[in-house]
């Protein structure tokens, strides 16, 4: 005779592992994409780089200096290829920096998965092969990237950057600290920017989250 209340708990298991599994390998995917990401940025894969994106696509990134400084939102796959081509040779494709530099996406990465959305975080750097033989570190900067599962494939959304030092940072970064701190802290004690409102905070950082205003 069949136990059913075993049955049940046995059912329950087996969906939760399965569950388990699979955030694993979204997480995983989405590593990858990040990766690719970087790759295809530093070598001839323009169309491949812009078939990453969901249809409506987009970056969002200051740097502060050099070729890309004060660039804002690209959005939409024909816009992106425009960026990523860089046909007047300035950017990534400067005599100098082609084959030579390496865009690294996935640094401290935290990814959170919320059905067929992601949102994640990370650090990011270019490395570049100075004439010297040296290596140089050119930027640096904070980023939330968005994803979207789509035909069984993750895609990005978006991708927000800014510059190392920017204020907004703790704003890109709040998926990640209002995931890991349940306790509400001051805005102020993260670098915050107006606009947000918080509770009073709690005297151990290491258990803190952000209140926002609607």
């Amino acid at each position: 005779m069949i136990d059913e209340d075993r049955l049940t708990k046995l059912s329950a298991v087996v969906a939760d592992q399965q569950a388990r599994i699979q955030r694993l390998e979204d997480e995983r995917e989405i590593s990858q994409l990040l990766s690719l990401y970087g790759f295809l940025v530093d070598l001839p894969g323009d169309q491949p780089w812009v078939n990453l994106f969901t249809d409506d696509g987009s970056v969002d990134m200051s740097f502060g200096h050099g070729a890309y400084a004060g660039v804002g939102e690209v959005q939409g796959h024909e816009a992106l290829l425009e960026f990523i081509k860089d046909d007047g040779g300035v950017g990534r494709k400067r005599p100098g920096n082609f084959l030579r530099i390496m865009h690294m996406q996935g640094n401290n990465e935290a990814i959170h998965i919320d059905g067929d959305e992601a949102v994640a975080n990370s650090y990011s750097w270019v490395l570049r092969r100075e004439p010297d033989g040296g290596l140089k570190i050119t930027t640096g900067g904070v980023n939330q990237w968005h994803f979207r599962r789509v035909d069984g494939r993750w895609l990005i959304v978006s991708r927000t950057r800014r510059e190392v030092g920017d204020p907004l940072n703790a704003e890109i970064l709040a998926p990640t600290v209002v995931d890991a701190h349940p306790r509400p802290v001051h805005a102020s004690q993260l670098g915050m920017r107006d606009g947000v409102t918080v509770d009073e905070p709690g005297e151990d950082r290491a258990d803190v989250r952000i209140i926002r205003d609607e």
